[in-house]
Protein backbone atom coordinates (compact mmCIF):
# COMPACT_ATOMS: atom_id res chain seq x y z
CA UNK A 1 0.00 0.00 0.00
CA UNK A 2 1.48 3.30 -0.94
CA UNK A 3 0.72 6.55 1.22
CA UNK A 4 1.29 10.11 0.89
CA UNK A 5 2.73 12.29 3.39
CA UNK A 6 2.28 15.88 4.25
CA UNK A 7 3.24 18.53 1.53
CA UNK A 8 7.22 19.42 1.92
CA UNK A 9 8.01 22.66 0.65
CA UNK A 10 10.79 23.29 -1.80
CA UNK A 11 13.81 26.22 -1.77
CA UNK A 12 11.07 27.66 -4.54
CA UNK A 13 8.79 29.73 -3.05
CA UNK A 14 5.24 28.03 -4.03
CA UNK A 15 6.29 24.65 -5.07
CA UNK A 16 5.68 21.62 -2.95
CA UNK A 17 6.17 17.76 -3.23
CA UNK A 18 4.75 15.24 -1.51
CA UNK A 19 7.15 11.80 -0.87
CA UNK A 20 4.76 8.65 -2.18
CA UNK A 21 5.61 5.84 0.83
CA UNK A 22 5.59 1.90 0.09
CA UNK A 23 4.60 -0.05 3.08
CA UNK A 24 8.33 -0.53 4.46
CA UNK A 25 8.79 3.34 4.15
CA UNK A 26 10.37 3.53 1.71
CA UNK A 27 10.38 6.25 -0.87
CA UNK A 28 9.16 5.62 -3.92
CA UNK A 29 8.39 9.03 -5.68
CA UNK A 30 7.71 12.57 -5.55
CA UNK A 31 4.39 14.39 -6.34
CA UNK A 32 5.34 18.14 -6.95
CA UNK A 33 2.64 20.91 -6.52
CA UNK A 34 2.11 24.75 -6.92
CA UNK A 35 0.41 27.20 -4.61
CA UNK A 36 -0.95 30.11 -6.32
CA UNK A 37 -3.35 32.92 -5.46
CA UNK A 38 -6.08 33.30 -8.21
CA UNK A 39 -7.73 36.58 -9.64
CA UNK A 40 -10.57 36.28 -6.69
CA UNK A 41 -7.30 36.35 -4.32
CA UNK A 42 -8.62 32.73 -3.04
CA UNK A 43 -5.44 30.29 -2.73
CA UNK A 44 -4.84 27.66 -4.73
CA UNK A 45 -2.89 24.43 -5.12
CA UNK A 46 -2.67 22.33 -8.52
CA UNK A 47 -0.89 19.19 -8.92
CA UNK A 48 1.58 19.27 -11.27
CA UNK A 49 2.85 15.57 -11.86
CA UNK A 50 5.70 12.97 -10.53
CA UNK A 51 9.15 13.26 -10.67
CA UNK A 52 9.06 10.11 -12.18
CA UNK A 53 7.13 11.11 -15.29
CA UNK A 54 10.11 13.74 -15.46
CA UNK A 55 8.61 16.85 -13.41
CA UNK A 56 11.15 18.79 -11.84
CA UNK A 57 11.49 21.52 -9.23
CA UNK A 58 12.39 24.10 -11.78
CA UNK A 59 9.41 22.80 -14.64
CA UNK A 60 7.30 24.05 -11.33
CA UNK A 61 9.05 27.30 -11.04
CA UNK A 62 8.19 27.49 -14.87
CA UNK A 63 4.42 26.43 -14.39
CA UNK A 64 3.90 28.64 -11.09
CA UNK A 65 5.96 31.43 -12.90
CA UNK A 66 3.10 30.94 -16.35
CA UNK A 67 0.31 30.63 -14.05
CA UNK A 68 0.48 34.17 -12.30
CA UNK A 69 1.73 36.03 -15.78
CA UNK A 70 -1.50 35.01 -16.86
CA UNK A 71 -3.41 35.99 -13.26
CA UNK A 72 -1.88 39.34 -13.71
CA UNK A 73 -2.51 39.49 -17.38
CA UNK A 74 -6.59 38.49 -16.75
CA UNK A 75 -6.02 35.81 -19.00
CA UNK A 76 -8.27 32.39 -18.58
CA UNK A 77 -6.80 29.88 -16.92
CA UNK A 78 -7.19 26.18 -18.24
CA UNK A 79 -8.78 25.19 -15.18
CA UNK A 80 -11.14 27.96 -15.09
CA UNK A 81 -11.98 27.52 -18.53
CA UNK A 82 -12.70 23.85 -18.74
CA UNK A 83 -15.48 25.10 -15.69
CA UNK A 84 -18.80 23.99 -16.09
CA UNK A 85 -21.78 27.32 -17.05
CA UNK A 86 -24.64 26.98 -14.16
CA UNK A 87 -27.00 28.82 -17.38
CA UNK A 88 -28.38 26.89 -20.07
CA UNK A 89 -28.13 28.20 -23.60
CA UNK A 90 -32.08 28.81 -22.95
CA UNK A 91 -30.73 30.92 -19.96
CA UNK A 92 -28.33 33.39 -21.54
CA UNK A 93 -30.69 34.23 -24.48
CA UNK A 94 -33.07 35.24 -22.47
CA UNK A 95 -29.95 38.13 -21.13
CA UNK A 96 -29.66 38.83 -24.29
CA UNK A 97 -32.98 39.41 -25.79
CA UNK A 98 -33.93 41.41 -22.16
CA UNK A 99 -30.53 43.68 -23.10
CA UNK A 100 -31.61 44.21 -26.94
CA UNK A 101 -35.00 45.05 -26.15
CA UNK A 102 -33.96 48.47 -25.48
CA UNK A 103 -31.38 48.77 -28.41
CA UNK A 104 -32.97 47.65 -31.37
CA UNK A 105 -36.79 47.12 -33.00
CA UNK A 106 -35.55 44.13 -34.22
CA UNK A 107 -35.42 42.32 -31.15
CA UNK A 108 -39.18 40.85 -31.21
CA UNK A 109 -38.17 39.26 -33.99
CA UNK A 110 -35.43 37.91 -33.20
CA UNK A 111 -36.81 36.61 -30.17
CA UNK A 112 -39.76 34.89 -31.96
CA UNK A 113 -36.95 32.89 -34.56
CA UNK A 114 -35.34 31.80 -31.57
CA UNK A 115 -38.58 30.29 -29.45
CA UNK A 116 -39.88 29.20 -32.71
CA UNK A 117 -36.63 27.47 -33.96
CA UNK A 118 -33.58 27.39 -32.03
CA UNK A 119 -35.00 26.46 -28.48
CA UNK A 120 -36.48 23.18 -28.82
CA UNK A 121 -33.10 21.92 -29.93
CA UNK A 122 -30.15 23.45 -27.90
CA UNK A 123 -32.45 25.96 -25.24
CA UNK A 124 -31.78 23.11 -22.99
CA UNK A 125 -28.35 22.68 -23.06
CA UNK A 126 -25.21 24.10 -21.22
CA UNK A 127 -23.46 26.11 -23.49
CA UNK A 128 -19.98 24.29 -23.48
CA UNK A 129 -22.03 20.75 -24.34
CA UNK A 130 -23.30 22.12 -27.58
CA UNK A 131 -21.55 20.67 -29.98
CA UNK A 132 -20.43 21.98 -33.67
CA UNK A 133 -22.08 18.89 -35.23
CA UNK A 134 -25.60 19.92 -33.75
CA UNK A 135 -25.16 23.30 -34.86
CA UNK A 136 -24.33 21.99 -38.22
CA UNK A 137 -27.48 19.95 -38.19
CA UNK A 138 -29.50 22.12 -37.28
CA UNK A 139 -28.25 24.78 -40.37
CA UNK A 140 -28.94 21.81 -42.97
CA UNK A 141 -32.11 21.64 -41.23
CA UNK A 142 -32.54 25.11 -41.61
CA UNK A 143 -31.79 24.86 -45.27
CA UNK A 144 -33.57 22.44 -46.10
CA UNK A 145 -36.67 24.09 -44.63
CA UNK A 146 -36.86 27.51 -45.20
CA UNK A 147 -35.24 30.11 -47.93
CA UNK A 148 -31.65 31.38 -47.79
CA UNK A 149 -32.55 34.65 -46.33
CA UNK A 150 -34.28 33.36 -43.26
CA UNK A 151 -31.65 30.49 -42.87
CA UNK A 152 -29.29 33.55 -42.45
CA UNK A 153 -31.47 35.02 -40.06
CA UNK A 154 -31.37 32.35 -37.93
CA UNK A 155 -27.70 31.22 -38.23
CA UNK A 156 -26.32 34.60 -37.65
Amino acid sequence: MKTLLKRIPTNTAGVFYKEIVSKNNKIIDKIFLIRYTDANNKQRLKTIGKKSDGISEAYCKAKLSEITTRIKHGEDLPHIARQKSKLTFDDLANKYFEDKAYTTKEAQKEKARYLNHIKKDIGHYYPENISSDQLLKMQSNFRKKFSPRTTNHLIF
